[in-house]
């Protein structure tokens, strides 16, 4: 099996104080691992992604992730993944910060969401309280409505403590 890429071009630059923009573009031959069936093929990946900082307190993050796979032989198009990421952070102080994050997947027809309060009274002793849910597209579902699968809450505390 042949692996590795013909192509693989990336790049990232810090356009102004306030901007970080990232792209990467890769070709070349893969692997196909199915359950029973492994096959040599070719695989394209994209990615491209920004971080905008206006101020030292608020930073907003996007990345958008594509990979495709081909059967070689016939050129039929075995996936195509779409991933989308969102972060969010607003740090009040230097203590205390707010997070939400959000991810779309294709493949699973999922968004994950997840959202952090952080405060940290002195280096190394921090509480953490988040939330997080999941929601679903069903494959037969005509409506384009996403269903909450799952859901949780977390709290985490944890105290350094020096000799």
């Amino acid at each position: 099996y042949l692996i590795g890429r013909d192509v693989n071009v990336f790049g990232n630059m810090q356009a102004f104080r306030w901007l970080f923009v990232s792209a990467n573009f890769s070709v070349g031959p893969a692997i196909f691992y199915g359950e029973t069936n492994h096959f040599q093929g070719r695989s394209q990946s994209l990615s491209v992604g920004t971080t905008i900082q206006p101020s030292q307190h608020f930073s907003q993050g996007f990345d958008f992730f594509r990979t495709r796979f081909w059967r070689p032989s016939s050129g039929e198009q075995i996936y195509a993944i779409n991933i989308v990421n969102a972060r969010t952070t607003y740090q009040f102080d230097k203590h205390f910060l707010v997070r939400v994050l959000a991810r779309y997947d294709s493949s699973q027809r999922r968004l994950l969401t997840d959202f952090l309060a952080s405060y940290e009274f002195v280096p190394g002793t921090v509480a953490h309280v988040g939330y997080g849910a999941l929601f679903e597209k069903g494959y037969d579902d005509a409506s384009s409505d996403l269903r909450q699968i799952n859901r949780g809450l977390f709290l985490k505390a944890s105290y350094l403590r020096r000799f």
